[in-house]
């Protein structure tokens, strides 16, 4: 189905497309999709497309997924995930919870 839109599969994940001549990279989990793009007006050009084959609702930039914290910096260029909420539940699960952080280079 995107390969009629110019996709292809990246690399060996099946849920993740790329298309690389326009520059838009698909990120898909059970009904949700990401879309990152180089230009905000691509995200309004791939929207159009895809709104036309799939129903589909706006939720805005991205800030949370998959318990994954998602800072994009627009003026920097840069994507900061962090999964400190994942590690910290993990720490408290199997009763490390009382150990501090420790800079590492």
């Amino acid at each position: 189905m995107l390969e009629k839109y110019g996709f292809e599969t990246f690399v060996l994940d099946i849920y993740c497309f790329i298309n690389k001549d326009k520059g838009v990279f698909l990120c898909l989990y059970v009904d949700d999709i990401i879309v990152a793009v180089l230009t905000k007006a691509l995200i309004v050009q791939t929207k159009k497309k895809f709104v036309k084959v799939f129903e589909m609702k706006e939720l805005d930039e991205l800030y949370r997924y998959l318990n994954c914290w998602i800072d994009c910096n627009w003026k920097e260029r840069f994507i900061y995930i962090s999964q400190g909420d994942f590690v910290t539940k993990s720490l408290e699960k199997y009763g490390y919870n009382g150990f501090y952080p420790v800079q590492t280079l």
